[in-house]
This record gives structure tokens, sequence and C-alpha cells, in this order.
């Protein structure tokens, strides 16, 4: 999930609290430049596409 682009999409800013993206982003941006320490995070996420002909 990349937060600089779906943080800018109409529906987000339309549905959320844009302090909050923003906030969210700050504390990936402390974490990645290695400001903020945070736990090993395990993903686990698929996708599956089905199509029916």
């Amino acid at each position: 999930m990349n937060i600089r682009t779906w943080g800018r999409d109409r529906l987000v800013r339309d549905s959320f609290d844009l302090d909050e993206v923003a906030g969210i982003q700050s504390g990936l941006d402390r974490i990645a430049s290695g400001e903020q320490m945070a736990h090993p995070v395990s993903n686990a996420l698929r996708q599956l596409v089905a199509v029916v002909e």
C-alpha cells in the first residue's frame, strides 16, 4: 500500500479525516528514517482473481 498515492485519492479525502491520514504518513516516515522504532510486521495479504466465462 502506498499512502502517498492513495492518501490523495478523492474517496480518501471525502471519507477520512485528512489530519489523521497525515499523522499516519508522518509516523511511517519516522519509522522509515529510523527516528522511531517499530516491531516487525508480518504481512500475509494475498489476491485472488476469478474469471467466470
